[in-house]
């Protein structure tokens, strides 16, 4: 899976792909690694903009907020996101990706 960082205007600030020795770094977040440098993970701090890429048909998440857990404001979403193009047609982001949407 890929972990795209957007800013406030929804330009892609960075691109990380998850299980691969990438040797980027992040003023974002803190990169996570495994004792093999594997990318396993972003620590992002609250308040930035992101989303997963799934890379291939099996992929697990796992995203930690701190507590309690409160649904009438679990998700905050950009204002710039487009969720009735995206089921029209692929939006592309910049030329670095593009999101098909589902069939």
């Amino acid at each position: 899976a890929d972990v795209l960082i957007f800013n406030e205007d929804g330009v892609i600030l960075e691109r990380h792909r998850l299980g691969t020795l990438e040797s980027t770094r992040s003023p974002e977040g803190r990169l996570c690694r495994s004792p093999e440098g594997r990318l396993w993970g972003i620590d992002l701090p609250a308040g930035v903009w992101h989303t997963i890429l799934a890379r291939t048909e099996r992929v697990v998440c796992f995203e930690v907020k701190p507590g309690p857990w409160k649904p009438a404001s679990d998700k905050e979403f950009a204002p710039w996101r487009r969720l009735k193009m995206m089921r029209r047609r692929p939006l592309t982001l910049n030329p670095c990706c593009s999101i098909e949407p589902p069939t």
